[in-house]
Order: structure tokens, then sequence, then C-alpha cells
């Protein structure tokens, strides 16, 4: 009998995320602690947007993407 283990790495600047049942495209925009700059993307349910913010490396929530495809493909194809 053969096993295998699946290993998922993300970029350091992911390992903050929370883990949840809660929609990330309701979380409000945060760019979390530190000194850190990364380019990122949130979704704005305000203006039905996803768009740029700065991400500073720790803590955050689960509303940050790295590019506007994953936002939109997350956070917008659900909108009527």
């Amino acid at each position: 009998m053969s096993s295998y283990a699946t290993y998922i790495f993300l970029p350091s600047h992911y390992a903050d995320i929370q883990i949840g049942d809660e929609d990330p495209c309701v979380l409000p925009k945060d760019s979390g602690m530190g000194h850190a700059y990364f380019p990122s993307y949130y979704y704005d349910a305000l203006q039905h947007a996803c768009l740029p913010f700065v991400y500073r490396g720790v803590k955050g929530n689960a509303n940050r993407f790295r590019t506007i495809y994953e936002c939109e493909a997350v956070c917008m194809m659900n909108i009527n």
C-alpha cells in the first residue's frame, strides 16, 4: 500500500491568513502591521470592485489577493 503526502507552501506574507467559514469578500480591507511592502488587492463590497492596497506583512485578514485576477475570480463571480 502506498501513501502520499500533500504539502502546500504559501509565501510568508500569506502565513497569517485565518482560514474559516467567513467569506473573505465581505471582510474590510486590512493592511496588517509591519514594515513590509506587498502590493495586493482586496474586494470592496460597496464599490463592487477589486482595488489595490499595500499589505504590511503581519496579521491582516483573508480579503487579500496577490493579483486582481485572483480577487475577481473569488469575489466577483457570484455578483448578480
